[in-house]
């Protein structure tokens, strides 16, 4: 029967280690401050800071939004609650890839909770009124930019016409190495958000390995450039321009075995044994941190199917790392970075930072699938046991040694035990007579003598009531 050890080293056509979804914010550094936010105002010529001004700002860019749309004749869809927008702008994208044709392919707009500046009047004269401002949560219109772009594929660019203008960006690796590699000439078959083959897996590796910071800013200059702002020229050349900021990495190990029932059997070999991994003590050997008593987080296995995929979950703080089954007999370990702090790293886009948590995630998919061999390979299964057990004489038992020998089959994993035998006394008796001995071996237990109390003294009278 073939192990998880043997499927990996003897299955698998394909092993692709890439990064998969980006999802970074954009910033201001120069208007995170309610004097920035003055100063910023000052700076364009107004001589009071009124939030009016922030107001007229917020109109004006999107009235450049309005007409940019106009002129290209982009789709604008409005978002309403339920609906899955990743879904509505996969037709867009699919009519684009059609026809050939790159740049916005849709507008979305949603109204959704943004932390955005609030001013209002706080003392002051008529003639030189003083004004406070404060960051406040309120649900404007945000405006997504569904994106086709050459190099990196579908993505889609998220603004908001509200101070202090933040952006939201997606991308993703996989189909940015998927563009390089047909670029390059490489024959691949492609996978959904993957590679399913590849006939050069080494210049794929060396394509994947490229992707650095440095593309992804490229990406946001180009498409900055490229779409309406509510910052002038002048405005940036004074300083207000946007740093990028990590919000969520993913980083993938994706194994493709020859065939979908391979992978099946990886996965029914693996998940008895994975109910413990999310425990502190484990969370602390994956993820090479240290876990204390006051460590925030919640840490829990979750497994569970996605459709017919099944999946297990380890969570540390804010991040997680989860291996996966695909449909078509892919093994996905995928580390998932929500909040860099969680590793010591800085959330800026640098290339240190990059760099590191490239390297980090790359450990974490390695040390999962390393704990996930180990644990498959604890014990035998009932009929190797039986057949190891040394043929020795018989040997006394007590009650207490035969109850605990009838119940050993049981308290093997539930991967190790012959799922075709029932875990009936008698059944159990049968397939292994071994760890059953015979009548005439056991001891007679001791006679239990009945333990005589004394008599306890006779209560004196109660005197009689006159």
């Amino acid at each position: 029967m073939a192990t998880i050890s043997s499927l990996l080293a003897d299955r698998v056509t394909l092993r692709v280690r890439s990064v998969d979804r980006l999802f970074l914010q954009g910033y201001v550094p120069r208007l995170q401050t309610q004097g920035q936010v003055i100063r910023f105002l000052l700076d364009r010529g107004f001589p009071i800071p009124s939030p009016t001004v922030l107001g007229k700002m917020g109109r004006a860019y999107v009235e450049a939004i309005n007409r940019f749309v106009a002129e290209r004749e982009i789709p604008v869809v409005r978002f309403v609650k339920g609906d899955v927008k990743e879904e509505i702008a996969r037709e867009h994208f699919k009519r684009a890839e059609q026809e050939g044709r790159f740049g916005v392919v849709m507008v979305g707009i949603a109204q959704e909770k943004t932390s955005v500046w609030r001013g209002w009047r706080e003392g002051g004269s008529d003639g030189h009124p003083h004004f406070e401002y404060r960051r406040q949560s309120v649900f404007p219109n945000n405006y997504y930019f569904y994106i086709r772009d050459p190099d990196w594929g579908p993505a889609f660019i998220k603004t908001v016409a509200y101070a202090p203008f933040s952006v939201w960006l997606y991308l993703n690796g996989n189909e940015w190495a998927n563009r390089q590699a047909a670029q390059q000439g490489i024959a691949f078959t492609a996978l959904d958000n993957g590679f399913a083959a590849c006939e050069n897996e080494d210049a794929l590796a060396e394509i994947c390995v490229s992707l650095s910071a440095a593309d992804v800013r490229a990406f946001f200059d180009r498409w900055h450039a490229t779409l309406p702002s509510p910052f002038t020229v002048e405005d940036r050349q004074r300083g207000y321009g946007y740093e990028l900021a990590f919000g969520q990495l993913e980083i993938s190990d994706t194994r493709m075995f020859d065939r979908p029932a391979a992978g099946r059997a990886w996965f029914e070999r693996t998940l008895p044994d994975q109910l413990t991994p999310g425990r502190p003590d484990k969370v602390a050997i994956v993820f090479a941190c240290k876990v204390q008593r006051n460590t925030p987080g919640r840490f829990h296995t979750k497994i569970f199917n996605a459709g017919v995929e099944p999946a297990i979950q380890i969570h540390y703080r804010a991040s997680k790392v989860s291996s996966t089954s695909r449909k078509a007999g892919a093994l996905r370990t995928e580390t998932t970075v929500n909040d860099t702090r969680d590793f010591g790293i800085g959330r800026m886009l640098t290339d240190a930072n990059w760099d590191a948590l490239i390297n980090i995630g790359h450990q974490i998919n390695q040390r999962l699938l390393h704990h996930q061999l180990e644990a498959c390979q604890c014990a035998p299964d009932a009929t190797t046991l039986h057949r190891v057990v040394p043929t020795r004489p018989r040997l006394a038992l007590r009650r207490a040694a035969h109850n605990g020998a009838a119940r050993l089959p049981v308290l093997l994993p539930a991967h190790l035990r012959r799922t075709d035998e029932p875990l009936t006394t008698r059944t159990d008796r049968r397939a292994h007579p071994r760890l059953w001995p015979a009548p005439d071996d056991l001891r007679p237990a001791p006679p239990q003598t009945q333990r005589i109390h004394p008599a306890h003294p006779p209560h004196p009278a109660l005197p009689a009531h006159r």
